[in-house]
């Protein structure tokens, strides 16, 4: 869509990073469940969640200080 011209290249990049992080958070159950380690599963899921709200923070500091004017 950003090729012909039909979305502004900024908001299709919003989405692939909401995406990114959606996947990320939907991956925890299934991290969860089939890790044999207790330890290294909690490890994973603080390290996903650490990296979603960075990703997410960036988002809302980027519109807070350079807004996308759509």
């Amino acid at each position: 869509m950003v090729g012909l011209g039909e979305t502004p290249a900024a908001l299709a990049g919003y989405g692939v990073v909401l995406a990114s992080v959606a996947s990320a958070l939907v991956n925890l159950p299934i991290i969860h469940r089939n890790a044999k380690n207790p330890s290294v599963s909690r490890r994973l899921a603080i390290l996903t969640i650490v990296l979603s709200v960075v990703g997410l923070a960036c988002l809302v500091l980027e519109q807070r200080y350079w807004p996308l004017s759509i």
